[in-house]
């Protein structure tokens, strides 16, 4: 490896800038990850119906059923953090490659692999406001 980066010292460079978008993702990811966590433990709230049926006798009879419903909130909010997973996941796939593509000088593919992790990132950050607006929603229902 330090041959190599002694043949190209441009290489060096390129395996910088690669570290810091791993690095990013994983600072994304934890930060997404601790705010997840708080909201899983959260309860669905409960309806409890109360029917009164009256039988040929006299006697007054009660049935009682209860439905947890999730409200569509947390709904919301579980469907952002799925869409976060999968762009972290696409994130590390693709640093990954760009880091292939470094070791083995494709400058081409290394500048397409750095704009789609550029575009994941811009992704997360949208996302994750989405996800912090519906987990709060969520949290008030």
């Amino acid at each position: 490896m330090y041959e190599l980066i002694a043949k190209r010292p441009g290489i060096a460079v390129i395996l910088i800038f690669v570290a810091f978008i791993i690095g990013l993702a994983v600072s994304v990811a934890r930060e997404a990850g601790t705010t997840d966590t708080t909201t899983a433990g959260s309860p669905a709230p409960t309806v409890t119906k109360t029917v009164t049926a009256e039988p040929e006798t006299p006697k007054t009879v009660t049935k009682t059923k209860t439905v947890t419903k999730t409200p569509k909130a947390c709904k919301t909010a579980l469907k952002f953090a799925e869409e976060l997973d999968e762009q972290h996941n696409g994130l590390h796939r693709t640093s990954g490659y760009a880091v292939s593509y470094a070791e083995q000088g494709d400058r081409a593919e290394l500048d397409e692999a750095t704009r789609i992790a550029e575009q994941t990132i811009e992704d997360i950050k949208n996302t994750r406001s989405d996800y912090r607006e519906a987990a709060a929603e969520c949290k008030n229902e």
